[in-house]
């Protein structure tokens, strides 16, 4: 049963929980509004987004078990980190990088789905999120991204001269045949802009 098999992984994604963070672990992760005040989009449409995507490859994967074994294909939620040093987790291993610890906990729960969940961490050290990575964002991350974060707080986060360089890469990834959700981490003067990507269309997340 699908919803057994998602509780189970869900139980063991919350001991895992509570094993990295001890007694934080509850107060960040347990629907408080601590996760509400730090994750914050334009309204809730861009939520309403990315559960539609999600639910939609759970659709996915199911059609494909109907299906002979030797005609199934893979259904898979990719998430992508684009960014700077901070990103790549220097200074740490890159199995410590928190790319590679959303994958380690996330893939279990979403194979109880019977979806492939896979991470793929493109950070550079000193990395601006444009021109050029902008431009080459297919290149660079792949055209099958469901959820793409942008990681560039440090080189080009605080200054209003520069959310040009968001613009510019959020308006790229819109044009990837996906179209995947943004998750903004460390940009402040970036939110002023998530009202207008709304409305074109695409998901938006600040952390």
């Amino acid at each position: 049963d699908l919803q057994e098999s998602l509780n189970a992984a869900h139980l063991l994604l919350r001991d895992d929980i509570r094993y990295w963070y001890g007694p934080y672990g509850d107060v960040i992760f347990n629907g408080t509004e601590i996760v509400t005040e730090i994750m914050q989009s334009p309204s809730a449409l861009s939520i309403d987004r990315i559960k539609r995507r999600m639910k939609r490859k759970i659709i996915e994967a199911y059609l494909e078990r109907q299906k002979p074994p030797s005609k199934r294909d893979n259904i898979t939620y990719t998430w992508v980190t684009g960014g700077n040093s901070i990103a790549a987790g220097h200074g740490n291993l890159m199995s410590q990088s928190y790319t590679a610890v959303i994958d380690r906990a996330l893939e279990p729960v979403f194979a109880a789905l019977g979806v492939q969940f896979q991470t793929k961490l493109r950070a550079y050290s000193g990395a601006r999120s444009a021109p050029e990575i902008s431009l080459c964002i297919d290149a660079l991350f792949g055209n099958d991204i469901d959820l793409l974060a942008w990681d560039y707080g440090m080189t080009d986060g605080g200054r209003t001269a520069d959310v040009w360089m968001y613009r510019f890469f959020a308006n790229r990834a819109g044009l990837l045949p996906t179209s995947p959700g943004i998750l903004m981490m460390g940009g402040a003067a970036q939110r002023d802009i998530h009202d207008e990507l709304e409305k074109q269309g695409q998901a938006v997340i600040s952390v």
